[in-house]
């Protein structure tokens, strides 16, 4: 049942109160009687928060008929007696001038207490307080001390409200909303904000206009709710402006939209159940640490985006993020240093470093894992003679597009990288000043324009491994001039295009690839020796790849030797080996009828096929003796004539014979090369 409020109560209490604080001054009579009634002591002239006359901070020009004494007020929190007469919506002032130290430790306070645009003109004490709300809201005070407070609804610090000295609400637990919205906390030489390890069922707000001069300090917070920083200015130049390690929030962290820091601000190890936003906020450390937030794990996106600046490095490694880490248009400077250090960091979604996003300092990406794309589309990264972008060991499960615009000063990693989807490398702005390094990486699929490609020795594809070419330059001289870029020169690029022009079917384009690494591999290894051996291998089986050129320079030597012959048997300088058919030969011009046969195209054959025999080398040969006369073998006549006509012939003998075995041996290193090349046995491993 609600308790009444009658005069008697009042006048009751004034009497209790005047027994023991007499003379009252107008400014506590005000709050006895409004007591009893749960209304508000109005102090002052204006009830209006925000009135000149009502700034607690000019509270020395107050009168004493706007005086309570801090006394006054713990008896009516304290003395059972006095506490019978309160309302149970509490004891409210508006406007006054609490002289004295106000103690409230260790008081469990049944009632809510509001002071609001009060001037508390010594430290207040609220060690172990136990309130139902409390609320200071555009009051004064010269520190607070609330150290382990227990408040069941909402501590409000707010609108206005400002402290000289630190504000202690270490191990304080909070029913509902910490609300320092508005407020100014000054202790610059210390903790102008110490509320470690407190518990907050609601939201912390430290938002819409909030200052602190001196460290905030949250370590190993609980709160249940939000921790809102928005419009919020956070000042430590020296030191840490925010300290939120360890702290755990089960909403989002909100440091963004006009949020200014200028000291460091770390969240190492705190574990948010939804989103960090820092988009539109200003993070000022030049030379350290604008942003540390080491190993934090966040349910769901971090947003460094739309306005985003960092003076000083950020700082992500080990970060655990559920959804997307989106940088696009935030602003990154530590020039000579890392802009951005997210190594080992997972992110379930994407990453994103898009359109005019910049970045004066390494972006470290080092053994990262994201879920789905990397994508840096107009991104602008710059770290001249350094590392730009270092995604060394980062495993991508999707795409990694770096194009429409983007641009690195400096070099850009991706050695061991993984790449699951597709990496694209297109319309890069001022290709000329990347370093591109591939090294030992793999992707899915490649693209890239020509125009975007780096200069010959700023690329590093050795060891560089993917699936095909999704689109783009798919040509093999094109292709071969990409690879050309690599400096110093090595096998693998070419072994790994040959092998995607195969996959894809482009047979004829695989093969130029292969023969083409080849013919560097034999300049490069120069000597003596191979430059000798290099040309005969380049040019009749293309060391290898081409083993059908030796089949073509076979063909060719029995063709030049089938002409050979036929014309020197046309001459009578092809005759039998036989004695006796040799004789009959030079004296008829014919072998005898019995005899085997000349075939000049069997004989050259024969001559350019190693281990072919069909017989007719066993039985024609070029003439041994083109002196022999008839006469001298006793023939006489006509075949005499024939015989010395026969002696002088234009395919002199010794030609002949000279040609037949440079026949053979071309023929032996013709088809040993044609069956080394089909084998395999000329090619490189």
């Amino acid at each position: 049942m609600a308790t009444q409020t009658t005069p008697t109560r009042m006048d009751d209490l004034l009497e209790l109160a005047r027994a023991r604080f007499a003379p009252l001054r107008e400014a506590e009579e005000k709050l006895l009687h409004a007591a009893p009634m749960g209304e508000t002591a109005w102090c002052g002239s204006s009830r209006k928060d925000f009135e000149p006359s009502n700034d607690a901070g000019k509270a020395n020009s107050w009168g004493p008929e706007r005086s309570i004494r801090a006394a006054l007020l713990r008896w009516l929190c304290v003395d059972h007696g006095a506490r019978e007469f309160i309302d149970p919506r509490g004891i409210a002032a508006h406007g006054a001038k609490i002289e004295g130290e106000l103690d409230l430790s260790f008081v469990a306070v049944p009632f809510p207490v509001a002071l609001c645009c009060c001037a508390l003109q010594e430290e207040t004490k609220l060690r172990f307080l136990e309130i139902p709300t409390l609320s200071l809201a555009g009051s004064a005070a010269r520190g607070v001390q609330a150290e382990s407070a227990v408040v069941k609804g909402t501590l409000s610090l707010s609108n206005g409200f400002r402290a000289d000295g630190e504000v202690n609400l270490v191990g304080a637990q909070i029913g509902s909303n910490l609300d320092c919205g508005g407020g100014a906390f000054k202790n610059a030489a210390g903790k102008a904000l110490r509320a470690d390890r407190i518990n907050v069922r609601g939201s912390v707000f430290l938002r819409n206009a909030f200052q602190s001069e001196g460290e905030v300090r949250l370590l190993g917070a609980q709160i249940g709710g939000n921790l809102e920083c928005n419009v919020g200015t956070f000042k430590n130049a020296s030191g840490k402006a925010l300290s939120a390690d360890r702290m755990v929030v089960q909403g989002s962290v909100f440091v963004r939209d006009g949020f200014i820091a200028e000291g460091e601000v770390r969240l190492l190890g705190s574990k948010i159940g939804g989103n960090v936003e820092c988009s539109g906020g200003q993070f000022k450390n030049a030379g350290g640490m604008a942003l540390n937030a080491d190993r934090i794990e966040a349910q769901g996106n971090v947003l460094l985006s739309s306005s985003f600046v960092a003076e000083g490095e950020v700082n992500l490694p080990g970060a655990l993020i559920g959804n997307n880490l989106a940088c696009d248009g935030g602003t990154f400077k530590n020039a000579g240093g890392r802009a951005l250090n997210a190594d080992g960091i997972n992110v379930k979604g994407f990453v994103y470093f898009r359109g005019s996003f910049t970045a004066d300092g390494e972006v470290n990406l080092l053994s990262a894992q994201i879920g789905d794309n990397l994508e840096c589309d107009g991104g602008t990264f710059r770290n001249v003679n350094g590392k730009a972008l270092n995604a060394d060991r980062i495993t991508v499960q999707g795409n990694v597009l770096l194009r429409n615009g983007f641009s690195a000063d400096g070099e850009v990693r991706f050695a061991n990288a993984v790449i699951k989807g597709t990496l694209v490398w297109t319309g890069v702005r001022e290709p000329s000043r990347v370093l591109l390094n591939l090294r030992s990486a793999s992707a899915g699929a490649i693209q890239d324009d020509k125009a975007s490609w780096p200069l010959s020795g700023k690329l590093d594809i050795d060891g560089f491994v993917y699936a095909h070419i999704a689109s783009g330059i798919t040509d093999a001289k094109s292709r071969m001039a990409w690879l050309e870029l690599q400096q110093p020169f090595t096998p693998q690029p070419y072994r790994q295009l040959a092998k995607v022009m195969g996959n894809a079917g482009v047979e004829r384009g695989a093969l130029r690839v292969l023969y083409t690494m080849e013919d560097r591999l034999w300049k490069e290894e120069g000597g003596l020796s191979r430059t000798l051996l290099r040309w005969p291998l380049s040019l009749v089986v293309g060391y290898g790849y081409y083993p059908l050129r030796a089949l073509v320079g076979l063909l060719l030597l029995m063709a030049i030797g089938w002409g050979v012959y036929a014309g020197a048997a046309a001459q009578k300088a092809m005759t039998p080996k036989d004695e006796k058919a040799y004789a009959y030969f030079k004296a008829n011009g014919t072998a005898p009828n019995h005899y085997e046969p000349f075939s000049a195209l069997v004989f050259s054959m024969e001559n350019s096929l190693p281990l072919v025999k069909l017989g007719q080398t066993d039985y024609w040969q070029p003439d041994p003796s083109p002196g022999f006369h008839p006469n001298q073998a006793g023939v006489t006549g006509a075949s005499a004539s024939s015989s010395n006509a026969a002696a002088s012939p234009r395919f002199r003998p010794r030609f002949l014979f000279v040609f037949l075995r440079l026949q053979v041996l071309l023929g032996w290193i013709l088809a040993t090369l044609f069956i080394a090349g089909v084998t395999g046995i000329v090619q490189k491993d």
